[in-house]
């Protein structure tokens, strides 16, 4: 985002390492300083539940004590309060107080202890100092608009409920952040889980933004989740796992690090962590290299054409140099700053300028001007407990989740994206529309490990520590996203270096000549998958990789899809294991300027069971089921020239030939398959449709080359003629001669293809590629076509 997109960027926060100014609310809320030392205990939120909003906005009190008051003994020294923890959880044989195990003695198995029976004093000392030793520093976008807060400070009485209604915390702490130039009540909350007859406790910061607002999802309050696993016997760490977007989507994990003071990275807008373990804890760092470990330790998955695993984590995509634009939402009809109950939001409060796209308008082009991520604001706990090696530029408040628990509820209506969307769409994904549940409201809150998700780090610790289950199913959705594109790298702001590949930037299409073959190479946006089944879910890639967890047994169907991109869609029976989407984990997708939608219709007939379409020079772009009851539509590369198999729901194959150039298609008018009939006639009339694209392509690359042209051309017209008299067999009923004619015919392409050797030294490389794909598709589907029945 340049300078000119937000206002000049006036409203973001400066980056340097100099504390912030506090808001004057803040101060009232925090006190200035504080003892370890005289026996007076930290009252860390104390003040915060009478939070004053700003100018336009009415004042809340609560009179509710706070509930974790440290209950700390005179005269223990805070550096001594810091191995509290670890050295309890060590006496204790792995619990952090003997009532704790008193009370779960009865219970059969492993799993977490009762959260209720750790409301004694001791025990909440011990949870106080575990959050404070491994309390994370947390680093920011440069463009970021809602830092972690305290939701206590909007709460409000609603019908004999305390809510947190999202009108008044995106309202009020916008007020607060222009009022202020900070931002306000900077806080993180806190939950320990202990394990029972199990050394293992899990540290739990939860961090609560106003507002999330991203690609796939936007919604009032935002709750994330990062989590240390910690070993109570040695005091060390584990485990880190800081949560991505969904279930569906894995996690950032690390087992067994080194430091001990984790550093965690939010994505901008929707607060996704990731982790800097590594040397440079401001980036991550998905593969090792430049003298540095990884920042993560998750399996590598082997999808599509890779031939490197990649580390099945979201990551922070731009941080790994891919683009990811974002989107505005609406309400009642008009952007959400519009809205009467917002007086203090503007556009300028939402991400926006070269970060969103406005219309669909915008996203025919993968969007050039899409920032990279930038740090900027670097929240720490105390000074004290991180050690003057580890500056930050702001201080946040460490606060149990304990003090939250008397909000019912975190309130707000269903959000619309601000261009039209069908509205079953926006339905079916309500639950990313609207305000997220509280934090004690979730499954992983009582038991951490569930928000485990890569296999190998549950069973390492299920190993160590007994108390984690191993993952029941590895049920899964994989691919990897590959455009299909004549365009060099450089016409979309691509650098080369990550283009796969790509085609020269001399091999444009001509207006006057052939068409470029398009190839396949990596995206440099992300893009966004929708599983569409009972239970909707919307993920976006990383590093182009499709992957859902916990896919349930039932018919789904795939849709991946990106700015710039013409969609991609297949439907599929889902019934356990890992399903590889696309063409061998190859999804395919095409720049909308270069797409081409290829349809038919077998309503009619035996319908469409599998559709497989092949380029000549990129191979196979397309095979599975598409969408729709026996009839299809798919987009293809507008410069390539395709072979497309149907198989009916009978079994029975047909094969035709789509060139959209030569049928004068320009994108805006779809191409249709008329009829498409299956069995040997099909493969026939293909292969006449084929042989006469070769034929014509060797005459029009070569002109002036003596025996070996006219050798091939022999040969191809001797090929059409082979294929003219098998047609002639099929429709007479003798499909025994056809197949014999047929068989020659697959002979004579052989030659063919041994003849056209020869003759690349006068081709161009494109050309060669083309002719050379067009004759072995058309030896393959002869073959085909001699066992096929009439």
């Amino acid at each position: 985002m340049s300078d000119d997109d937000r206002t000049d960027d006036a409203d973001e926060e400066p980056t340097t390492n100099e504390r912030q100014p506090v808001s004057e609310s803040d101060a009232e809320r925090r006190p200035a300083t504080e003892s370890y030392n005289d026996g007076v205990t930290r009252a860390e939120a104390t003040e915060s539940t009478t939070g004053e909003r700003s100018a336009g906005h009415e004042r809340r009190t609560d009179s509710r004590p706070a509930a974790d008051e440290t209950a700390e003994s005179d005269g223990v020294e805070r550096r001594d309060l810091l191995k509290l923890g670890a050295l309890t959880l060590a006496v204790g044989g792995g619990t952090a107080a003997g009532a704790v195990l008193t009370s779960d003695e009865n219970r059969e198995g492993l799993g977490p202890v009762d959260p209720s029976a750790s409301s004694d004093p001791t025990a909440a000392s011990e949870h106080r100092a575990l959050a404070e030793q491994f309390a994370p520093v947390v680093h920011f976008d440069r463009r970021e608009l809602w830092y972690p807060t305290d939701p206590r400070r909007y709460e409000s009485e609603r019908g004999g409920e305390t809510v947190v209604d999202g009108f008044d915390v995106l309202d009020g702490y916008t007020s607060e952040r222009r009022a202020s130039g900070a931002p306000p009540a900077p806080t993180i909350f806190y939950n320990v889980v202990e394990y029972r007859d199990s050394s293992l406790s899990a540290v739990q910061y939860w961090l609560y933004s106003a507002f999330d607002q991203f690609t796939t999802n936007f919604h009032w309050h935002d709750w994330e989740l990062f989590q240390v696993f910690v070993d109570g016997e040695t005091g060390e760490p584990v485990l880190y796992t800081a949560s991505a977007h969904s279930e569906s989507v894995p996690n950032n994990e690390f087992v067994d690090p080194e430091n001990s003071r984790p550093s965690v990275l939010s994505e901008i807008g929707s607060h996704a962590s990731a982790l800097g373990v590594n040397g440079r804890p401001r980036t991550f760092q998905r593969f090792a290299g430049d003298g540095l470990i990884a920042d993560i330790t998750n399996e590598a998955v082997e999808v599509g054409d890779r031939t490197v695993g990649v580390p099945a984590a979201y990551g922070l995509p731009r941080d790994e140099g891919l683009r990811l634009p974002y989107l505005v939402p609406e309400l009642d009809g008009a952007p959400l700053y519009d809205h009467e109950n917002l007086p203090n939001v503007s556009a300028d409060d939402l991400l926006s300028g070269s970060l969103v796209v406005h219309s669909f308008a915008e996203l025919a082009n993968p969007p050039e001007g899409v920032p990279l991520r930038e740090t900027g604001l670097t929240f720490g706990f105390t000074a004290e407990s991180r050690g003057e090696s580890d500056p930050v530029d702001i201080e946040y408040d460490l606060v149990s989740v304990e003090e939250l628990r008397h909000i019912d509820g975190f309130t707000g209506p269903q959000l619309s994206f601000e261009f039209t969307v069908p509205q079953f769409v926006e339905d079916g994904f309500a639950h990313h529309l609207t305000a997220t549940t509280a934090p004690w409201t979730q499954p992983r809150f009582s038991d951490p490990t569930q928000d485990i998700t890569d296999p190998q780090h549950r069973k390492t610790l299920g190993e160590r520590y007994g108390g984690v289950e191993a993952e029941a199913s590895d049920d899964r959705v994989v691919a990897v996203v590959r455009e299909l594109t004549t365009r060099p790298p450089e016409d979309d702001g691509g650098d080369e270096a990550d283009a796969s590949e790509s085609t020269p930037a001399d091999e444009t299409p001509a207006e006057d000549g052939p068409p470029t073959p398009p190839r396949h190479r990596e995206p440099t946006v992300e893009s966004v998958a929708l599983l569409e089944s009972e239970n909707p879910t919307a993920v976006p890639t990383w590093r182009g990789i499709v992957s859902l967890s916990g896919v349930t047994h039932e018919s789904h169907r795939l849709t991946v899809n990106g700015a710039g991109r013409a969609p991609y869609a297949e439907t599929f029976e889902f019934d356990g294991g890992t399903y590889t989407a696309g063409v061998d984990g190859v999804v395919t997708v095409v720049p909308n300027e270069e797409a081409v939608k290829v349809r038919a219709d077998a309503s009619e007939g035996a319908g469409v069971a599998n559709v497989r379409f092949e380029e000549d020079v990129a191979g196979a772009v397309y095979d599975g089921k598409p969408d729709g009851e026996g009839r299809f539509g798919i987009y293809v590369n507008r410069h390539g020239t395709y072979t497309a198999e149907i198989t009916d729901e009978k079994g029975e194959v047909g094969v035709f030939r789509v060139t959209p150039q030569a049928d004068g298609a320009s994108g805006d008018e779809p191409l249709t398959i008329d009829a498409p009939e299956t069995g040997k006639r099909s493969f026939v009339t293909f292969l006449q449709s084929l042989v006469d694209e070769i034929l014509a392509g060797v005459r029009d690359a070569v002109d002036e080359l003596g025996p070996l042209r006219e050798l091939l051309l022999a040969l191809l017209r001797h090929a059409r003629r082979l294929a003219d008299d098998a047609l002639e067999l099929v429709e007479r009923g003798d499909v025994a001669s056809a197949g014999d004619e047929l068989g020659t015919l697959v002979d004579l392409l052989g030659v063919a293809e041994e003849a056209l050797g020869p003759l690349g030294w006068a081709l161009s490389e494109p050309t060669e590629a083309r002719l050379g794909g067009q004759l072995a598709q058309a030896r393959r589907r002869a073959e085909q076509a001699v066992d096929v029945p009439a």
